[in-house]
């Protein structure tokens, strides 16, 4: 299913209430949000999001390198097949607007419709027919695009990169020059001239 960038931010960003706000979500207002954008867009995201043998066999693993396992299987697809009876009503409307006609077992899931509502159906599928068959075009029922499975990007894993080794070598001081040439009277004679100029600086 070819999507462009704008396309596939808007399929996020209903990935995500679909996915993790929909109990948040009045069922209303999530009609309201799912109603103000293209029909057939809308329809064949929702007929994969909904599904949730699709999301098991195609994005169960993928899944699970990010999230743990259980939290996928309760929380995420759990809350997905928790919440079908509750947008089947969305659904079927979507696929009505988008084709003419409720044919998916996902939209006919949940609570059956009344009698009303299948009188309805098939006076708009008789409307259809009989201005298609005048001939116009415009009213044909749209072509469904076959839904395929998010094309999700592996995490790199991350390079750690390897501590300096720290310098442990230790240098010392040069020994002072004539240090083990002096004499003992000589060392004597250094304290005593030190002790004079010390003195002598007081005095001052």
């Amino acid at each position: 299913m070819g999507s462009s960038r704008n396309d596939m931010v808007i399929y996020m960003i209903f990935a995500y209430l679909s996915f993790f706000r929909l109990e948040e979500l009045a069922i209303e207002d999530y009609k309201k949000l799912i109603m103000s954008q293209d029909a057939l867009k809308m329809h064949t995201f929702l007929q994969f999001v909904f599904d949730v043998d699709v999301l098991r066999e195609n994005v169960r693993d993928a899944w699970m390198e990010l999230y743990d396992y259980q939290y996928i299987d309760e929380k995420i697809i759990g809350g997905i097949e928790k919440s079908v009876p509750n947008v089947s009503d969305i659904l079927r409307t979507l696929e009505r607007k988008a084709t003419g006609k409720v044919s998916s077992s996902l939209s006919q899931s949940g609570k059956s419709t009344d009698r009303d509502s299948e009188s309805q159906s098939m006076m708009t599928s008789n409307n259809h027919q009989s201005m298609n068959a005048f001939g116009d075009e415009s009213e044909m029922p749209k072509k469904i695009t076959v839904q395929e499975p998010f094309n999700l990007t592996k995490p790199k894993p991350k390079v750690i990169p390897q501590p300096e080794a720290l310098q442990r070598e230790v240098k010392a001081n040069p020994v002072p020059k004539g240090l083990f040439n002096k004499t003992g009277v000589q060392i004597e004679k250094d304290k005593e001239e030190r002790r004079k100029i010390k003195t002598d600086a007081i005095r001052r």
